[in-house]
């Protein structure tokens, strides 16, 4: 992608910047003559559309560039909150010497290709650590309770159980919900999603040199430093988040499957290394949670394959997902592996229930 905007280099001359030093666009060109000389030559989302056809088309890869797309297809975010802004990193000088604010869609898209291949729990904690997503979901910036009415937005808590790990109802390992008298018997509840808000505090841009007096992350981040004017500089989405320790729940956090942490009887003052540690732990019981290998794997059978395996070929990719012949959970090699190679996904099987 930005092989293909130096190369539109010539291009910029027929544009001009609007709201140069202002609070409004300062990042903005806009088409210079009257009328307009080439109205979409800088087409953001073109760059990075062009790009992907180019990889998906031309690739040699082209195994990896679907399992990616499955991927992303799961951890979906969009061109919401600002992300497919024109705004340039070299704030005054502009053009391609800067770095446009829309890269960082392709920084987290890179996450899919470049992890096609590889485990399933470094997938969701580079998504987890993506300030593309610490903004889509909204969970960059969470603060610890620190007083009365400060609490964690819950958005990412949520939908990294509903969306990316577990599911909503707990499943056996060919996907049939397991219920009792009241019906499925959900993963999750309301106060689980409290708790884990929890996990997710602290989190701010990676960008800047850290400051550790800065305990208001300001702009909700504890990063600050000289980023050609614009505090919140564009390189901002193209670096994993990073953790304000100050800022991170203290308490222990009571998770599924039984798991407190940390000491359930401190009142911790985390370190950075020490509240990242709390959310390796968090991610890991999501990964290692029993409906995680049927809901992951069905999602991804219905990307690459078919819309409604049986029970019997999503329990076979199952297996490869919890145990790829060497004790390793959540293979992506060997889930695709068993996900292609499967008779369901070659034969012309019809599936009666």
């Amino acid at each position: 992608e930005q092989a293909m905007i130096i190369s539109d280099f010539p291009t910029w001359a027929l544009y001009t910047r609007s709201g140069a030093g202002t609070t409004a666009d300062p990042f903005v060109y806009t088409p210079t003559g009257n009328p307009p000389a080439l109205t979409n030559a800088l087409s953001r989302t073109r760059f990075r559309q062009h790009a992907w056809w180019h990889n998906v088309i031309a690739g040699q890869d082209q195994l990896r560039q679907k399992t990616a797309w499955a991927l992303a297809q799961i951890f979906a975010v969009s061109n919401g909150a600002a992300f497919d802004q024109e705004e340039v990193e070299a704030a005054l000088t502009g053009g391609p010497s800067g770095k446009p604010r829309f890269l960082g869609l392709s920084n987290f898209y890179d996450i899919f290709v470049k992890n096609a291949f590889g485990k399933y729990r470094d997938v969701v904690g580079k998504v987890t650590y993506h300030p593309i997503m610490g903004d889509w979901l909204s969970f960059r910036g969470n603060r610890r309770a620190a007083s009365a009415g400060v609490l964690p937005d819950e958005n990412y808590a949520r939908e990294v159980m509903q969306l990316f790990t577990i599911g909503l109802d707990l499943l056996t390992d060919e996907g049939v919900q397991q219920t009792n008298a009241d019906g499925p018997i959900p993963t999750y509840t309301n106060e689980d999603i409290r708790e884990y808000a929890k996990i997710f505090t602290g989190l701010g841009y990676g960008a800047g040199t850290l400051d550790l007096n800065n305990s208001s992350l300001n702009p909700y981040s504890p990063y600050v430093g000289n980023l050609a004017g614009n505090p919140n500089g564009t390189v901002k989405f193209q670096v994993p988040m990073r953790m304000a320790g100050e800022q991170h729940d203290r308490g222990p956090k009571d998770l599924l499957a039984g798991l407190v942490i940390p000491d359930p009887d401190g009142d911790v003052t985390h370190t950075e290394a020490s509240a990242n540690a709390e959310v390796d732990t968090a991610l890991d019981g999501l990964v290692n949670h029993q409906s995680c290998p049927p809901f992951i794997a069905h999602r991804l059978i219905q990307r690459m394959v078919k819309s409604n395996p049986s029970r019997a070929y999503l329990g076979r990719v199952v297996a490869a997902f919890k145990n790829n012949g060497q004790s390793q959970r959540g293979d992506l090699k060997a889930v695709v592996k068993a996900i292609l190679l499967d008779p369901e996904a070659w034969q012309p099987i019809r599936v009666q229930y």
